[in-house]
């Protein structure tokens, strides 16, 4: 839980710190990214995949949670029936 709610922020922060404000504040996790890589390549290309891997969960949760249910009418599985 704690992991998720760390990975949220940090992407929150690289958002507005990047992308929202022209010119852009901070190169926040793209420093962070470029650090790794060079320092061990190894850690820099598993925090990207963790990063990305959290990004795909998180859109695929809320196709789920927004597409399902309102705009499919999937039946659910039930046993027996």
């Amino acid at each position: 839980f704690a992991f998720s709610i760390i990975i949220s922020l940090l992407w929150l922060l690289q958002i507005v710190l990047y992308m929202l404000i022209s010119p852009p504040v901070s190169r926040f996790l793209n420093k962070y990214l470029m650090f790794f890589d060079t320092f061990f390549p190894l850690v820099g290309t598993i925090s990207i995949a963790a990063f990305a891997l959290y990004l795909l969960f998180c859109v695929i949760k809320g196709n789920f949670k927004l597409g399902v249910r309102f705009f499919l009418g999937v039946h659910p599985m039930e046993m027996h029936a």
